[in-house]
């Protein structure tokens, strides 16, 4: 079977070990040339990769962002606790309600 190409893209130091779509970057991103892939594609690919890592790096909290998120979760928790659930249930409940503040 013949050996598959790819195109490699060196990823700076500050972005390795980041988790964008389920791939950990490490020190360079390969994006294998089959079914339709052409370089300029796998570059663009790459490259989105890249600036999402980048995004993701330099997003930044705000002390009151922070306070609304933790607030809502122990507001969340009290329900939760009001209704009988157990510690590790209300927990998870509370926190995955909140998910979409992350």
């Amino acid at each position: 079977m013949p050996r598959t190409e790819v195109y490699k893209r060196r990823v700076p130091l500050e972005l390795q070990g980041i988790v964008i779509d389920g791939l950990k970057l490490g020190t360079a991103v390969y994006v294998p040339l089959r079914d339709g892939m052409t370089r300029t594609k796998a570059m663009a690919f790459s490259e989105d990769l890249i600036l999402r890592a980048k995004a993701r790096v330099n997003y930044k909290l705000t002390d009151a962002d922070a306070w609304e998120i933790a607030t809502a979760i122990c507001d969340r928790h009290e329900e939760l606790r009001e209704q009988g659930m157990s510690y590790h249930e209300e927990m998870r409940k509370a926190t995955s309600d909140n998910e979409s503040y992350f």
